[in-house]
């Protein structure tokens, strides 16, 4: 285990050790070329995530047939763990992952644009269930992206979101190196559930993943 996530994590260093024009240039190499984060298969740090989503999952009561959302889906591979439990789609802002998403994935529809646009395009179209993993901390102005997920959920649907504990940053830090991307704002505990809760939400439970417990899972229902 060691070994692979050294691995996969050198890989990220790797990527942002060579220049690129914009962050697409980036997230195209990272989640289209990268055997690591670009394959129809998912690694051991999706996993770890995946299985605190499902069990999040089934805490909910209502598990009939969902529509479900993947917000900042990158290639795709969350909503496609998903499509068991209902229609999905998926929405990444970087064409040329979506396109590889397509490639991966013909049950997903994918949309290629952020939340807002797809909000401003598709106003009466709601979600049971929202999922969103790993974007949160690359988000500046995170009420309004919060705002833009609330406006997909019906009400009474619920939301599951992860992204990494500010109370470890110091720890991944020192053990991992610096977080690569672009942006890396990371939110406490605390942080991630108030702005949920301030934005229409219920807190419902809280997990956490992967090496050190650095992801902090919660779910959420819109009230």
């Amino acid at each position: 285990m060691k070994h692979i996530l050294i691995n996969i994590y050198q890989r990220i260093k790797n990527i942002f050790s060579s220049k690129y024009i914009n962050e697409d240039d980036y997230y195209e190499k990272m989640f289209v070329k990268d055997k690591e984060w670009g394959s129809i298969d998912i690694n051991v740090d999706e996993q770890s995530r995946l299985n605190e989503f499902y069990l999040h999952f089934s805490k909910f009561k209502n598990k009939s047939k969902l529509s479900i959302v993947d917000v900042g889906a990158g290639r795709g591979w969350l909503g496609n763990s998903f499509l068991k439990f209902g229609k999905v789609v998926c929405i990444e802002p970087v064409k040329a992952v979506v396109n590889h998403g397509m490639k991966l994935y013909p049950d997903i529809k994918f949309f290629s644009c952020k939340p807002e646009s797809f909000v401003k395009d598709n106003p009466n179209l709601k979600f049971d269930l929202l999922l969103c993993s790993e974007v949160l901390e690359h988000i500046i102005d995170k009420d309004f992206f919060v705002k833009n997920l609330t406006k997909m959920i019906k009400r009474q649907g619920f939301a599951i979101i992860s992204t990494p504990r500010k109370e470890l940053y110091g720890q991944w830090m020192k053990k991992n190196g610096l977080p690569p991307q672009p942006v890396e704002e990371w939110l406490t505990t605390s942080e991630c559930i108030n702005l949920f809760e301030s934005n229409g939400f219920s807190h419902i439970f809280s997990s956490n993943a992967f090496d050190m417990d650095i992801y902090q899972i919660h779910s959420f229902k819109k009230v």
